[in-house]
């Protein structure tokens, strides 16, 4: 039994991949369990669409998900700002990192009021991705009670929560 984990410790280490970025946050209902993706909404395209990249799971009231790349161009806007979400697929379930659709997605929470920003070198980005450094960060929310569009802020990455799906949530875009 140690050989077989010790070989897939070595296996691990020789194929080049590392974390990028990795943290742990909160899951709000402690009821459900399952994995967790992130979930790149490029909404600068036409049609809007989603690109998956980040894995991790959960436990108890606590999830982890880490990225193991940068966000390739297809899954960061225009203005070089990639904003994600964390949902939860119920179990052990996953997909391909890549353009997925959301019909295809049978998610059981959603990070509503909080996100992963990736912030590529040199981006134009929003004003508010000025507060922001380069590469990953969290962020929550920050509610426009003009009615315009909401922004972000950023947050220490342990205060990003998934929460169960419900109507609403960031309109950032």
């Amino acid at each position: 039994m140690r050989m077989v984990a010790t070989l897939a410790l070595l296996a691990a280490c020789s194929d080049g991949t590392h974390e990028e970025f990795g943290f742990v946050g909160e899951v709000a209902d402690q009821t459900r369990n399952g994995s967790v993706i992130g979930l790149f909404v490029v909404s600068t395209a036409d049609p809007v669409y989603l690109y998956k990249l980040g894995d991790g799971s959960t436990v108890g009231s606590q999830f982890d998900i880490s990225f193991d790349t940068v966000p390739p161009p297809e899954a960061i806007n225009a203005d070089g700002v990639g904003i994600a979400e964390l949902g939860m697929l119920p179990g052990l379930s996953t997909i391909p990192d890549g353009v997925v659709a959301q019909s295809d997605l049978r998610l059981i929470g959603l990070s509503i009021n909080t996100a992963v920003i990736y912030k590529a070198p040199g981006a134009a980005g929003p004003a508010w991705s000025t507060s922001f450094p380069e590469g990953f960060a969290c962020a929550r929310c920050v509610d426009d009670p003009t009615g315009g569009l909401d922004t972000f802020e950023p947050i220490d990455c342990s205060f990003v929560v998934v929460e169960a799906v419900t109507s609403g949530g960031c309109g950032w875009y």
